[in-house]
């Protein structure tokens, strides 16, 4: 769909203006930009978008009718210039359409992608990712896996090739190299990729023997593999030991900076699964590290627990842990090489998930909803403030600000509880009251702070803060923002009137469908706005739309509520919803 003609003029402080050229002696719609920082050159390109070159390019294309600018991922470019590569010279049966881009010092050849915002690669494992964490320091991401091995004639052997038993090197806590490892130290010759075959091909064989093996029993192994952040080839793997009657295996991991020590370490926290225990009665936490000098997984210091660390986190350089029922603090010895345990916290029926922020503490329990902690670094205790006591089943949890807390429970459901400034009702401490609820109508597995795409370039009617993204077991990934108040009426009237004229699969009711609901109680859909339903309102028809904006207004500017109000034409509705739409 075209976006129609438009008059783009560079200024020298990095701002482009933009105009929209229509018949008649006037330019209408003039808009501005800040791109950058210096003076920049525009270059049209023959994919039908427009090159700015400056010290923070950019490029602008149409995507659904609208003109839309985004920044690339590259430096200071000086000039840009189209040019047509024959196919013998790029070994390909067509000539290809490339850019030439002059930049300070170098002279580049290259393409653009798609004009994507989101650009998705799959890497397969081969096996189940539990967890993972990022260690920007060295560059790489530690991931806990879970594979099945299965029972033949010589043991136990993978069920298949997978990344824990292909990679380069592999070894176990107690650094000692597994099976296929050791094949790699006898084997390699500092030739990563020859090790990588071997282990592959031991991998095979060892699959073949287990798929004629006459008894069919499986085995639960987990492993952390280690892979590069960028090309996320694997680096390194370690295995935790598995037999019949005892099973290590990793719930937990962070990366982080403790106490004086200036290095990086991932922290795994492993339990022993035992046939004759119900809970977990015993675990430890490991201390890992990983450099370019020691391409492989260093055990630095080992923790006996007593239960599963079934959560982690750094917090005031220090380890905060969730053990069974209990929230306990280490902190980490340099000298010792040791972790020491600080205090502890005893309130819960089982404490699964933890975030932090500052000195507070935000714990998930599995039955007992929400604890919110302070850490008093002077008493060196963690005192519980607030707690929510309805008997939500936690999923995972993230704290908004310092005074608002998300939580995502069994039956599909997000609610958003807030801290009471007071104590209310005569009760000891303040109780963390909910104010919020929705069904999502999927279960939540993590929520992280963030977003997928970078934040649009141009002039904005809508703003919204604090980004928050989640992923669910059915494989979705979504957002959930906070919105300003004005911003908030206009899409909950919205959202009203869209209801009333958007009807469900199965013809179920908006309000219904959305409505919380657990064993215990159902409440109608509170504060919370549907995304999902506003964007569906791009695909009605112009006289559909017309019908919905007749009678509505809309602030002048959605994060003031003293702006004025103003009719919301089609043009303004339409422009809201796709700027929504670009969020994720």
């Amino acid at each position: 769909m075209p976006c129609g003609v438009y008059l783009f003029v560079g200024i020298g402080d990095g701002t482009m203006v933009y105009f929209t050229v229509v018949p008649g002696p006037a330019l209408v719609n003039r808009k501005h930009v800040i791109i950058g920082t210096q003076p920049m050159g525009l270059c049209w390109l023959p994919s039908q978008s427009l090159f700015v070159c400056t010290d923070r390019p950019a490029i602008a294309h149409c995507v659904s009718g609208k003109l839309v600018i985004s920044h690339v991922n590259t430096r200071q470019v000086n000039y840009v210039c189209p040019i047509l590569l024959s196919a013998a010279s790029i070994d390909a049966q067509q000539p290809q359409q490339c850019i030439c881009l002059v930049t300070n010092s170098q002279l580049l050849f290259g393409t653009i992608d798609d004009m994507q915002k989101l650009h998705i690669r799959t890497v397969p494992l081969g096996e189940s990712a539990r967890k993972v964490a990022h260690q920007p320091e060295s560059g790489t991401l530690a991931v806990v896996t879970s594979r099945v091995d299965l029972r033949h004639e010589g043991g136990y052997a993978p069920a298949r090739a997978s990344v824990s038993v292909t990679a380069p090197i592999q070894l176990t806590p107690d650094g000692a190299a597994t099976a296929a490892g050791k094949r790699h130290h006898a084997h390699a010759s500092g030739m990563v990729g020859a090790a990588a075959t071997v282990a592959s091909a031991a991998a095979a064989a060892a699959v073949a023997a287990a798929s004629s093996a006459e008894v069919d029993e499986e085995l639960e192994v987990t492993s952390v593999v280690v892979l590069e952040q960028n090309s996320l080839q694997p680096l390194c793997s370690m295995q935790f030991p598995s037999n019949p009657s005892c099973v290590e295996t990793a719930t937990s991991i962070t990366s982080g900076q403790f106490g004086t020590d200036c290095a990086t370490y991932f922290v795994v926290g492993t339990c022993y699964i035992r046939p004759n225990e119900s809970e977990p009665s015993a675990g430890r936490l490991l201390m890992l590290q990983y450099t370019a000098d020691s391409p492989y997984l260093t055990k630095v210091a080992e923790k006996e627990i007593r239960g599963a660390p079934y959560s982690m986190c750094c917090f005031n350089q220090r380890l905060l842990v969730c053990v069974n029922s209990s929230v306990r603090l280490f902190e980490w010895s340099e000298n010792e090489r040791e972790l020491r345990l600080e205090c502890s916290h005893f309130n819960n029926i089982i404490a699964l998930y933890l975030k932090t922020k500052g000195d507070f503490a935000l714990v998930g329990d599995l039955l007992r909803s929400m604890s919110l902690l302070l850490y008093k670094p002077v008493e060196t205790s963690l005192e519980e403030i607030a707690r929510d006591h309805a008997p939500n089943w936690m999923f995972a949890i993230e704290i908004i600000d310092d005074d608002a807390f998300l939580g995502a429970e069994n039956c599909g459901n997000l609610f958003v509880c807030s801290r009471e400034s007071e104590n209310s009702g005569g009760e000891e401490r303040p109780r963390l009251q909910e104010n919020a609820w929705y069904h999502l109508g999927d279960t939540v597995n993590t929520f992280q702070h963030g977003s997928l795409v970078m934040s649009q370039l141009g002039e904005r009617l809508v703003t919204v803060s604090t980004p928050i993204l989640f992923a669910t077991q059915s494989g979705a990934v979504g957002l959930i923002c906070q919105l300003p108040p004005p911003l908030f009426e206009f899409l909950n009237e919205l959202q009203r009137r869209l209801a009333s004229l958007i009807v469900g699969v199965g013809g179920v009711e908006h309000a219904k469908y959305r409505s919380f609901e657990t064993e215990h109680r159902t409440e109608p859909a509170k504060d919370f706005i549907d995304g999902d339903l506003l964007e569906a309102a791009l695909d009605l028809g112009r006289d559909k739309l017309e019908t919905v904006a007749q009678g509505l207004t809309r602030k002048t500017d959605f994060s003031s509520a003293v702006s004025d109000s103003v009719p919301c034409t089609v043009e303004d509705l339409i422009r809201i919803l796709e700027e929504l739409s670009r969020l994720h």
